[in-house]
């Protein structure tokens, strides 16, 4: 929700969760499978098992690559094209793939009860099947991803720029960017696929909205001031108008943000995104990590205008990538220059932020563990500039954990991409540690995971639609929230306080009396009393 005050949007959480997740799916008309959960447990095994040859094949092939091509390249035999196929192409899309993981999905994505939620997760948490149907999906989707890009690259190789790109911009209906990439990725090779099946086969990606309704929610977790997101917090605000009516100096500071080019200003709010969320998105710096396939990065480089750097250890994908963004830039989709495709391993990087901090705040407290700081770490050799730092949900949690842990303590905001409820058969649920020095602020997250009480009522703050597998976490960087909270009670001698006025904004009461609420300063404290007992 938004709500208005003096013409200005100022985002809060979304209203009466409760019902608003039942008239989601009441309008959606997602059912509920009434079935026992011992059937649809079987149902979830038998999907594994008949993918388990597949997943034999291919992981025989991954091995022999690995191990320098010796021996014989492992083969089947694919019945659906009469020919021998590499192994590689093992979990590519086909008749069997599709078909069973589309039914897997929508198991997903069905309504079940709590106990019927508990009961499937107790029967399907020892099996081997469901660790390997894990990997099973995270590398179908790639090869999904893959053979999608590969259709586009086939029409670029058949069209000159001009006509491909009159093409996408004729289907797509609009000049809009997402309309043109919507065109580009789907329309487009949909209508070439259709005229001329036999010159392009394969899949053409079918899950477009998918990424663009993911993309759209998770930028709620920045743009809500992380104030308003915990339900529970102690020093949680019911609305924005709340929140800007006991500390009016914030409509002064949004005010000016708007209007000024006062640097002081904008850096304060920039610093501050508890009680501002992110409102300067475009000036951001975002790193997604596990973006072999960029479209999640194009789409928040549509909706923001912010640059993006994406991260993966897999060169073919990193090659695809590029060529992909290279295709967004010609069409005016994304601005040259402000998408990077790296090829690294995650663990291998400093994340450091890429914007300066405010004058007069630390990175650290006193008394934070040096041994913490990623800026030690003499193992990482890559440094990417990040402001916001997106690690996908199919990111090994190992992996995750220690890029939290050690590449990326100066980072302040992390979202995590994760799952919750029946979306555990799909990939592994991530749960932060409770030592990392990060704090988790707010979730978006489906209505059916919120109907199931999967994702904690106190932190949801938006849901995606029904269709979307995914829930999303915000973690915030404790590790200053000190230097914060001291820049805050001494702030009428900053250069900030300063600039306030000069630009004439500030009331008499707002200079003779406390800056500050009470909870603004509980929100800070309780930060770092958090992690002060980690």
């Amino acid at each position: 929700m938004h709500l208005v005050i003096d013409d200005e949007l100022v985002p809060g959480v979304i209203q009466n969760p409760l019902q608003t997740a039942e008239k989601i799916l009441e309008i959606e008309g997602v059912p509920e499978d009434m079935r026992s959960p011992e059937i649809i447990a079987q149902e979830i095994l038998a999907i594994a098992e008949s993918l388990s040859a597949r997943w034999k094949i291919y992981s025989q092939h991954a091995q022999w690559k690995e191990s320098g091509h010796e021996n014989a390249e492992p083969t089947y035999w694919d019945e659906d094209l009469g020919e021998e196929r590499s192994g590689a192409a093992a979990l590519a899309p086909c008749p069997l793939l599709n078909t069973t993981l589309s039914r897997l999905v929508h198991l997903v994505l069905t309504r079940h009860s709590q106990p019927a939620l508990k009961k499937i997760h107790n029967l399907l948490n020892t099996s081997h099947q469901i660790k390997v149907l894990r990997q099973i999906t995270i590398s179908a989707e790639g090869a999904m991803e893959q053979d999608a890009l590969q259709i586009l690259f086939k029409m670029e190789k058949d069209y000159t720029s001009d006509e491909l790109y009159a093409m996408v911009r004729e289907l797509a209906g609009s000049l809009a960017k997402s309309d043109l990439l919507e065109s580009l990725i789907t329309h487009t090779p949909s209508f070439l696929q259709t005229s001329y099946p036999s010159r392009y086969p394969g899949l053409v990606f079918q899950y477009f909205q998918n990424y663009f309704h993911l993309v759209k929610g998770e930028l709620q977790l920045l743009r809500i001031p992380g104030i308003l997101q915990n339900s529970s917090a102690p020093y949680h605000y019911a609305s924005p108008a709340e929140l800007l009516k006991h500390n009016p100096i914030l409509k002064t500071i949004l005010q000016l943000n708007q209007t000024s080019s006062n640097t002081d200003i904008k850096d304060f709010v920039s610093t501050f995104p508890g009680l501002f969320g992110h409102p300067n998105l475009a000036e951001k710096t975002f790193t997604f990590v596990g973006a072999g396939f960029p479209l999640t990065g194009v789409i928040l480089h549509i909706e923001t205008g912010a640059s993006v750097n994406l991260v993966d250890y897999d060169p073919t994908a990193v090659a695809t990538a590029r060529k992909f963004i290279t295709m967004t830039e010609q069409l005016g989709i994304t601005r040259p220059g402000s998408m990077k495709v790296i090829l690294a391993d995650a663990t291998n990087i400093l994340y450091v932020p890429a914007q300066p901090t405010l004058h007069g705040i630390k990175r650290f407290d006193n008394g934070c563990r040096a041994e913490i700081c990623p800026l030690n770490n003499s193992e990482a050799k890559i440094i990417v500039p990040t402001d916001i730092l997106d690690i996908a949900s199919a990111i090994p949690r190992d992996v995750t954990a220690r890029v939290i842990r050690e590449n990326a303590r100066l980072i302040s905001t992390i979202r995590k991409r994760n799952v919750r409820g029946m979306s555990e058969i799909l990939y592994n649920k991530f749960t932060l540690a409770p030592d990392t020095g990060y704090t988790v602020i707010g979730e978006v997250t489906s209505p059916q995971n919120y109907l199931l009480g999967a994702s904690p009522h106190n932190l949801v703050v938006d849901f995606f639609p029904p269709f979307v597998v995914n829930s999303c976490q915000l973690y915030s960087n404790a590790c200053n929230s000190r230097s914060k909270l001291d820049y805050l009670d001494d702030i009428k001698s900053s250069a900030v306080w300063s600039a306030l006025c000069s630009e004439e904004g500030l009331k008499d009461q707002e200079i003779s009396g406390p800056a500050w609420e009470d909870r603004v300063r509980l929100y800070y404290s309780t930060q770092h009393n958090n992690k002060l007992t980690k």
